[in-house]
């Protein structure tokens, strides 16, 4: 699983990325699946909603009159894909407590030189800014690798350089530095607002309130010197017209829901939409707006329901544990989503670890090193009685 993870920065190939996870976690899962490892998962609210979530959206295929008998069976795989991960992280979770703080140091540090790497790559032959950075590997798409290494840079602030007893925290500052020149390279601004507002949140929970008004007083100003002509208004932020034509794709998207408002048009409906009379974009460029086309109303609602449960856990689980990383990698992944991208039934992909993933973290925390519900406990937790807080740091 771990390799699994880590390797959405290091695998050559989507498709060798699938096939990893088909081979080393799927597969193992379902052989090894038992009736109080499903009763466990089941007393999980978050778990159920994402459940419930997931295979609706699936159903919506069923609106769709145009639905090919195979992408009942394709459309389904993905909806088990998606369950299994979840349910397999709790399970390494729930056998080692410590799984996730040494997942975040490998995060961190195999993200850190493969900037490095698709940088050198990358611009061997090319220029920036006429070029957007595309990362090596898996990662081809900028906007894609952005969120990707965007999690990295959540997981360095929050989970080692905010942690005043780190040893070699200089080197957590070098790495954090080439992380953002990753995403800066990238020219992904949705990104950007998914780190402040997962910034906001750690120093909110921290109550270091002189560090939100920073960035603030910094916008405030910024703002203040292009409206009285000081200074020019930034290429970077107002490249491609501002948004790239977002607002227009929503609106677009909200005029044509109106013909299915309750159940939208199926998960598999062309979701194209018509800008101009000659441009086009072949998706709302946010989750939420996509899957109102996909679900209408009745999936907005359920996705909604998890991203509020998910929230709540999360800020619990940070106090409790004193660590800020859970609370700001579901803000980053829940904004991350609200500017960009659209399917989130897929197989094997990028947006699983930038989207799923920290849902996934926040089902899994409560249940390490517990007992399953028929008091039967894996070999690896046999001697857990509970968790101690200071395998969290804080």
């Amino acid at each position: 699983m771990m390799v699994f993870l880590v390797g959405v920065y290091f695998f050559p190939t989507e498709n060798s990325l699938k096939n990893f996870y088909y081979a080393t976690v799927l597969a193992p899962f379902l052989l090894t699946l038992r009736t109080a490892e499903l009763k466990r998962l089941s007393e999980s609210k978050l778990f159920l909603a994402v459940a419930i979530f997931v295979f609706y959206i699936y159903l919506t295929i069923n609106w769709n009159p145009l639905t090919h008998q195979s992408q009942y069976l394709s459309y389904f795989a993905r909806s088990i894909n998606i369950m299994v991960f979840m349910a397999a992280l709790c399970r390494v979770v729930g056998r080692e407590p410590e799984y996730l703080d040494k997942l975040f140091e490998w995060m961190v540090y195999i993200a850190g030189v493969m900037t490095l790497v698709s940088i050198a790559i990358f611009y061997a032959d090319r220029s920036f800014p006429t070029f957007r950075l595309g990362s090596w590997g898996a990662l081809y798409h900028a906007n894609t690798g952005a969120s990707c290494y965007g999690i990295a840079v959540v997981v360095c602030y929050c989970h080692f350089i905010l942690d005043d007893s780190r040893n070699r925290r200089w080197l957590y500052f070098l790495i954090l530095a080439v992380l953002m020149l990753n995403i800066a390279l990238t020219l992904s601004r949705g990104v950007w607002l998914a780190l402040i507002s997962a910034y906001f949140i750690t120093h909110m929970i921290r109550k270091r309130y002189s560090l939100i008004l920073m960035p603030l007083c910094i916008a405030a100003i910024y703002i203040l010197l292009v409206k009285f002509d000081v200074l020019e208004s930034s290429w970077y932020l107002m490249r491609g017209g501002g948004d790239h034509f977002r607002f227009a794709a929503w609106t677009k998207v909200l005029d044509r829901i109106v013909d299915a408002p309750w159940f939208g048009f199926g998960v598999n409906t062309d979701e194209s939409l018509q800008i101009t009379e000659s441009f086009t974009l072949y998706h709302a460029h946010s989750v939420y707006f996509s899957h109102l086309i996909y679900g209408g109303i009745v999936a907005v609602i359920l996705l909604a329901v998890v991203s509020v449960l998910c929230i709540v856990e999360a800020i619990k689980l940070s106090i409790a544990h004193r660590d800020t990383t859970y609370a700001a990698l579901v803000i980053y992944a829940l904004v991350g989503v609200a500017t960009d991208h659209n399917q989130l039934l897929l197989n094997p992909a990028q947006i699983w670890y930038f989207f799923w993933f920290p849902i996934a973290m926040i089902i899994a925390l409560p249940m390490a090193g517990k007992r399953y519900p028929n008091g039967v406990e894996s070999s690896s937790t046999a001697n857990i009685a509970s968790i101690d807080d200071a395998n969290f740091r804080r």
